[in-house]
């Protein structure tokens, strides 16, 4: 339902998956197929926090990748939107994982770097959203 409403109301490139997820101790397994043939992918991975919880320095890579307060995107027409959102800052702690696989990317026609990749480990974040704002030029 929510992957439904995302497209039709928002626009957004939702799609439906199967996906199965389980914990372990810290060690979170997970597993995502998407069913669509024009745009099959899967994303199977294992991973988990290996430091205390913190909170991005402002000014830090870490603080401009995971405070952001608004989403922009194009409605049905082509015309631009903006969607505000709330939420208080994310509760990161380092952490570690094992890509099993992940052909996700290149559904999208995204090619990955080679380099190591920065990850952290949140929770649980809750936002709330308002409704879109249509932007005018």
């Amino acid at each position: 339902m929510a992957v439904k409403a995302a497209r039709t109301l928002l626009n957004l490139p939702y799609y439906s998956a199967s996906m199965q997820v389980s914990v372990d101790g810290t060690m979170v397994k997970y597993h995502s197929r998407r069913h669509r043939a024009s745009a099959s992918a899967e994303f199977q991975a294992q991973y988990m926090p290996t430091g205390p919880v913190f909170a991005a320095r402002e000014g830090s890579l870490e603080h401009f990748l995971t405070e952001r307060y608004c989403l922009y995107q194009l409605d049905h027409h082509g015309a631009p939107y903006r969607l505000e959102i709330h939420h208080p800052r994310w509760p990161l702690q380092p952490a570690e994982a094992d890509l099993v696989r992940n052909s996700m990317a290149t559904a999208n026609a995204i090619t990955l770097p080679a380099q190591a990749t920065l990850l952290h480990y949140a929770k649980r974040l809750d936002m709330v959203a308002w409704l879109p704002d249509r932007l005018t030029r």
